[in-house]
């Protein structure tokens, strides 16, 4: 689903208000898998947000999601929290995430991070945005499909 008609959408560095918003309100399955890879609750990731570049995708002022690309040498690591009112905009979303991942690539060349093996409707979502799942590791016990998407010069 794309944003309603009429809608407000904003792109913006996170508040701390945004982050604490979503926080609290994190989907169930991101809650699950920052606990399996990281073992953090959501009431830890103010904290731990505040320490890396955050961005904030905001419906009709209501955030929806936070995300960002933290450097590790020379490669991106593309991560993504978000609400359950994803699932009423997520082609909106998606369009802006296009763009947003070109951005990345340009800058990093290599985008690579995790997600969990059964973390459906994210691995979709990698999936439409053109990552690639070149292996699987196991972090804490639980499988997770290793996703990158690399720089191709034509």
């Amino acid at each position: 689903h794309a944003p309603a008609r009429g809608a407000t959408v904003e792109i913006r560095r996170a508040t701390p208000a945004d982050i604490e918003y979503i926080s609290a309100h994190l989907r169930e399955r991101d809650r699950a898998e920052i606990w399996a890879s990281h073992r953090r609750r959501p009431e830890e990731l103010p904290q731990v947000c505040s320490k890396v570049e955050t961005w904030a995708w905001i419906v009709d002022n209501v955030p929806v999601v936070m995300f960002g690309c933290n450097q590790e040498g020379r490669v991106g690591v593309p991560w993504l929290l978000a609400t359950d009112e994803i699932n009423f905009h997520s082609v909106g979303f998606l369009r802006q995430a296009r763009r947003i991942c070109w951005d990345w690539l340009q800058q990093y060349g290599t985008l690579v991070n995790y997600v969990h093996a059964d973390h459906e409707q994210c691995i979709l979502w990698l999936i439409s945005l053109g990552f690639a799942f070149p292996g699987s590791a196991m972090i804490n016990g639980q499988k997770f499909l290793r996703f990158e998407k690399r720089w191709r010069y034509v």
